[in-house]
């Protein structure tokens, strides 16, 4: 018999040994232990230990005791003595197919980590805690995250003044339907939020009125996707000191309301997100924003697709650099003024106005386009936008304008007559479906480094001239569909055209339906395309 009456430290006694299936500690005499640290941690075999008659009383680190105990089905603490007890963080973690726990005799007076301590009770349904003392934790991250199974949570009785983390503390409670605060329950020490409430699915009203924020550096994630949330009390929030606003609300998609009038976000370098998929908010002020330290806008009312009107007039985006889909799918918006928009740090435009499909007009004569690497789907799919002003875009380092203007099928004219596009590697579908296009100039462009022309102009059935006397596909590998249903093109000279190193099956229909186009291209360059050439197309040799 394994003799323990003088051991002072048990911890790790246990830890990963994953091929037990059955320990026996039941005599285990534990009156001198100070310390069970990680100590039956990651068996995950063992589905039942007797731990009833250990003692507990001068053990002051439990962390992580019985953290990822895979097979665990029980566990009988009620003999468990925690009055000296200082750590419990992750004491129960992962260890998920616990369906029941009994901790309601804890002492826990003496706490100061909690964190993760019940993450990843995936099968608790229910866990009474109201006789926790929490008056001395400081860390609270995690605690209750990915309890999957969880309905409720009464917290009546927690004190959290000395509270500093309360990040996804309840994240993933997917289940959870409703939790109790009181008056107890004070933020005035945390500085971290982030996360907190993050796809707790079924809860549909929070009243936050109480919180006290004015410490909290981090409210990323916050409230996203609580996808039944449909109120929401914040209207006391102070968020003078928050660095980080990013996906706040993302995905509250039953949200009719936010009033965000106090909000100071001055000291914000991201507001990433924020608003991304708010599909039932009609209205939103955010007048009085303070943008002028933000760095990142990506995603910001992405698929808000219920929002009609947008007063971005005071915002500041100086420091911006990130604009990857910001109104990608804001698909009621009519207008957008962003004539005070500084985007002179931008180096991405993404999907910038992506599925805007009311929108008529765009004046982006004072976008400074400069740094911007990325213009893929920057307009696709704005199938109502009729005016677009660009002319003034400098476009020296974009490596990608795919899909630019694809499907803008209102669109009759546009200037690109500045741009530069001798760093490109892909005009993949740039103007297809730009049906009302008639015609287009592109003199100046470069193409010795694009790689893909895949229906670069495919289904523009409207344009009846295209000068693009430069076009050259030395590096390309796809020319697929490329002028496919050009049906009104009259005339191409391209004498810089060669297809003889692309493969016959990335040729295909580059110029299917152009029965009125006469083609003027070099014939030795483009030996296997002559062979795929439909009938009605004249070709003259160069």
């Amino acid at each position: 018999m394994l003799k323990t009456q003088n051991v002072k430290d048990k911890s790790y006694m246990f830890k990963n040994c994953a091929g037990l299936t059955s320990l026996d500690v039941s005599n285990f005499d534990t009156s001198k232990v100070t310390k069970m640290i990680e100590m039956f941690k990651s068996l995950v075999q063992i589905k039942e230990l007797d731990i009833s008659k250990f003692n507990t009383g001068k053990v002051t680190d439990m962390f992580g005791m019985f953290q990822n105990d895979k097979s665990l089905i029980k566990l009988d603490l009620s003999n468990f003595d925690t009055s000296k007890v200082t750590d419990m963080g992750s004491m129960f973690e992962e260890s998920s197919i616990l369906e029941s726990i009994n901790v309601n005799s804890f002492k826990t007076s003496n706490v100061f980590d909690m964190s993760y301590m019940f993450s990843f009770l995936i099968k608790i349904s229910s866990l009474d805690i109201s006789n926790f003392d929490t008056n001395n934790v400081k860390s609270m991250s995690y605690m209750f995250s990915n309890c999957l199974s969880l309905t409720s949570l009464n917290l009546a009785n927690f004190k959290t003044s000395q509270v500093e983390k309360m990040d996804h503390m309840f994240s993933l409670c997917e289940k959870l339907v409703r939790i109790d605060f009181s008056s107890k329950f004070e933020t005035n020490n945390v500085e971290d939020m982030g996360s907190m409430f993050f796809g707790c699915n079924l809860l549909t009203s929070l009243d936050l009125s109480s919180f006290d924020t004015k410490n909290v550096i981090n409210m990323s994630y916050m409230f996203a996707s609580c996808l039944n949330l449909k109120y929401l009390s914040i209207t006391n929030f102070v968020t003078s000191q928050v660095g980080d606003f990013s996906y706040m609300f993302s995905l509250c998609r039953s949200l009719t309301d936010l009033d965000l009038n106090k909000f100071d976000t001055s000291e914000s370098t991201s507001f990433a997100g924020m608003f991304q998929g708010l599909t039932s908010l009609q209205s939103l002020n955010i007048d009085k924003f303070d943008t002028s330290m933000a760095e990142d806008m990506s995603y910001m009312f992405r698929n808000s697709n219920s929002l009609k009107s947008l007063n971005l007039k005071n915002f500041k985006t100086e420091n911006v650099e990130k604009m990857t889909e910001m109104f990608y799918g804001m698909e009621k918006i009519t207008e957008l003024d962003l004539s005070n928009f500084n985007t002179n740090n931008v180096n991405t435009m993404i999907g910038l106005f992506q599925n805007c499909y009311l929108l008529t007009s765009l004046n982006l004569n004072n976008f400074d386009t400069s740094k911007v690497t990325y213009m893929n789907r920057m307009f696709d799919s704005c199938i109502s936008l009729n005016i677009l002003d660009i002319s003034n875009f400098k476009t020296d380092l974009v490596t990608d304008f795919g899909n630019m203007f694809h499907n803008c099928s209102s669109l009759s004219s546009i200037n690109l007559s500045k741009f530069n596009t001798s760093k490109s590697n892909s005009m993949i579908n740039m103007f297809s479906g730009c049906t009302s296009l008639k015609s287009l100039v592109l003199e100046k462009f470069e193409t010795q480094n694009v790689n893909t022309f895949s229906s670069m102009f495919s289904n523009c059935y409207s344009l009846a001239y295209l000068n693009f006397p430069n076009l050259k596909t030395t590096e390309a590998y796809n020319i697929q569909n490329m002028f496919y249903n050009c049906s009104t093109l009259t005339s191409l000279y391209l004498p810089f055209f060669e297809t003889n190193k692309i493969k016959n099956e990335n040729i295909l229909g580059a110029f299917e339906n152009c029965h009125q186009l006469v083609l003027s291209i070099k014939l030795e360059q483009c030996s296997n395309l002559i062979e795929n050439i439909p009938d009605y197309i004249t070709v003259i040799g160069l």
